[in-house]
């Protein structure tokens, strides 16, 4: 009896595993931003980044901690015997009776007046570091969504891409069965069945080149997106209507400039140029002109100019 139980829990068991491992393996509709929420939660790459910002916020919590008086107390329990007194010989043993137990009590509160700026500078240091932290990982996370939105749209193109293939070679074979009819009928040649039956193949063998790329885009982007194993991402249909703006490329210009932080660092730490220097001219002045010797005499002093004419002349 209790041999058939256990066999029918372990047979239980495997269905529910086979029914869910089904489950994760059908194909299903996934957003991208579904994607990134995962891969918020459950990406490796990103988690080591988020670790960081907790750690610098309790870095910061420390140092704050350091303006706080520093408050001790200790109590003691002590046992001490009775004493005694001897001779040098050990003679003459007389036992001196002492309390037995002993204790004590003691609190101390320690409070810095003047640490010279230490504890000013070290909550400093550990906020800059708990903003170097939130740049590292809001960078992490844009470079992960940039990976993640081109392995989902390389999806949704080869996706595409597999069904115009797919109906070019269905309509491939229906003219190879024409083919086939026409040259029974004698108004084809060996020839031409040769060519659309070569067609076929190269259309069944790009067609397996798209596939094999599918599964590729799709692993990758399940381990990096932290996506349960097994899952077959289909892309949404309407995420090019649906995300992308019609503004052109100057909006797509204005927010690369406003939202990424390497662009952010660049124009911070870009020399300014003084208007004075920019406005004073160069020299030596270059002109471009079909003359160039003319214009380098028109340049110089009419005394240099006159010398020059002089050798010249002579």
């Amino acid at each position: 009896m209790n041999n058939s139980k256990l066999l029918a829990g372990l047979l239980a068991a495997a269905i529910a595993c086979g029914a869910d491992c089904a489950m994760g393996a059908s194909p299903a509709v996934v957003t991208l931003e579904e994607i990134f929420a995962v891969a918020e939660q459950e990406s490796a790459r990103l988690r080591p980044s988020l670790t960081a910002i907790d750690e610098a916020d309790s870095q910061i919590k420390v140092a704050q901690a350091e303006r706080l008086p520093d408050i001790e107390a200790h109590v003691s329990l002590s046992y001490i015997g009775d004493g005694f007194t001897t001779k040098r010989n050990f003679s003459d043993y007389e036992v001196a009776p002492i309390p037995h137990f002993g204790n004590g009590a003691g609190v101390s509160v320690s409070q810095p007046l003047y640490t010279g700026g230490a504890i000013t500078a070290g909550i400093d240091l550990a906020r800059l570091q708990g903003d170097a932290a939130r740049q590292s990982a809001r960078l992490t996370r844009e470079n992960l969504r940039m990976e993640l939105t081109a392995w989902y749209l390389d999806l949704y193109k080869y996706s595409n891409l597999r069904r115009v293939v797919e109906s070019n070679t269905a309509q491939a074979r229906k003219v190879l069965e024409q083919m086939h009819s026409r040259f029974e009928q004698g108004t084809a040649l060996r020839n031409d069945i040769t060519r659309y039956e070569l067609l076929v193949s190269n259309l069944e063998l790009q067609l397996t080149k798209i596939d094999n790329t599918l599964d590729i885009l799709n692993r990758n982007l399940v381990i990096t997106a932290g996506l349960p194993e097994g899952t077959v991402v289909v892309p949404d249909s309407t995420i090019l209507s649906r995300s992308l703006p019609a503004d052109g490329e100057a909006w797509w210009q204005n927010e690369a400039a406003a939202n990424w932080p390497k662009a952010a660092s660049a124009s911070a730490a870009r020399p300014r140029q003084s208007p004075a220097r920019s406005a004073s001219p160069r020299w030596p002045y270059r002109p471009h002109g079909p003359s160039t010797a003319q214009s380098w005499l028109r340049c110089l002093p009419s005394t240099a100019t006159s010398a020059t004419g002089m050798s010249a002349s002579a």
